[in-house]
Formats: structure tokens, C-alpha cells, sequence
């Protein structure tokens, strides 16, 4: 008598090298955004540690602006004001955010607040970027809105601005009336906008 033997099916393994390697690459980005938005907070075990690590901050990516935007000093020089902050956005495909963390400065009198900053990342993608930002207030009432209230940006007026071969922003429209001018860095370089994302800023009361 016959015997119908169905033969062994092995599932083929042709497609899991592709998802093997898409996983890698999806819990690499997610550690490395662990570890960026960790960046996100300045460093001490002290609230005077964490105020000295952001002055420090401020103070370097000062002298990276002046050197790549030398006009920055002067608009600084006859500003009441300015703020400079340190902020990662990190986005796992449509989940995503931006922290930070910065000082201001009033030029005035020369008394520090500390700020914070966050925002949402809208979109699909995966990666993390650190962008850093310097904020130039012309009008002293401006600038005591923004250390006493806090601050929401809207979009960013300069998306559409042209790169020239150093990455900086060319061609950007910046209204002479615009409070504040503000300077954004990345591994690009540098650009001009009026306003920066969709981001929310407010005084740090930790460090205040």
C-alpha cells in the first residue's frame, strides 16, 4: 500500500537577511537617538555645574558663529538682547521630537535666564540632528516677552532659502523689522530665518 508523504516545506530564508539588516538599522538609530537626546540637557550633578556647562555652550557656539558669520557680532553688540540654545531632534519614522536647552542674556544690564525648548517633529523619517541656535532680539520688550513668558516659533520662514557651496543660507528675505533674527547651525552650516520651526521655549526654573 501506498504511502502519501508530504514532503518537508523549509520556510525560505531569502527575505530575512534584508529584514535582519533593517532592524540593525532601525535599533542603531534608535540607541543613537538615546544618546543625542541625552545631549539634550546640559551635563553636572549641580545646578551650578549644569548653568557652567551652558555658558560654556553658548560661549562656543558664539565664536563659531562670529567666525563663519562675522555681522552676528555687531547685530549682538547693538541687540538688548540674545539667546543661544543647544537642540536634538530625533524622529523614529512618525514618531519625533525636538529638547533643548540654552541661556539669554540681556544686554542691558548683562543678567542671564536659563531656557528650555522643545517642539514636535511632524513627517515620516528616521535620524537625529543637533542643531544649535542663536536668537538676536533688537527690542528690549521683545526680549523680556521671551525670558518671562516663554516663546512659541512658528514655522520656518526661510525653508526655501538657497544653499550656496558652504552650506550657508543665500537670498534669505529678512524684514529689517524682524524681532528676533535668528541664527540656526547644523553639520550644513549656517542660516538666517525669522523664525524657527514650530518650536516652544520657557525659563528654566531648575536653574533660575
Amino acid at each position: 500500500m501506498a504511502t502519501n508523504t508530504k514532503p518537508n516545506i523549509v520556510p525560505s530564508t531569502k527575505s530575512q537577511p534584508g529584514f535582519a539588516t533593517r532592524l540593525i538599522k532601525i535599533t542603531g538609530i534608535a540607541a543613537l537617538a538615546a544618546g543625542f537626546v541625552s545631549c539634550a540637557v546640559p551635563s553636572g550633578d549641580t545646578g551650578k555645574a549644569q548653568r557652567a556647562d551652558v555658558r560654556r555652550m553658548a560661549n562656543n557656539t558664539l565664536n563659531e558663529l562670529y567666525s563663519t558669520r562675522p555681522e552676528a557680532r555687531q547685530k549682538i553688540a547693538n541687540s538688548a538682547g540674545y539667546a543661544v540654545f543647544n537642540q536634538v531632534d530625533a524622529k523614529i519614522f512618525l514618531a519625533g521630537g525636538a529638547n533643548g536647552y540654552g541661556i539669554a542674556v540681556n544686554r542691558r544690564n548683562g543678567k542671564e535666564t536659563y531656557m528650555r525648548m522643545a517642539g514636535l517633529n511632524a513627517g515620516f523619517g528616521a535620524g537625529v540632528k543637533n542643531t544649535r541656535v542663536v536668537a538676536i532680539f533688537r527690542s528690549a520688550s521683545a526680549y523680556n516677552t521671551f525670558v518671562t513668558s516663554g516663546w512659541s516659533m512658528g514655522a520656518d520662514a526661510n525653508a526655501g532659502a538657497a544653499l550656496d557651496g558652504n552650506g550657508l543660507a543665500v537670498g534669505a528675505k529678512i524684514d529689517p523689522t524682524t524681532d528676533p533674527v535668528i541664527y540656526t547651525m547644523t553639520v550644513s552650516g549656517v542660516s538666517l530665518s525669522a523664525t524657527l520651526g514650530a518650536q516652544k521655549v520657557w525659563p528654566d526654573n531648575a536653574l533660575n
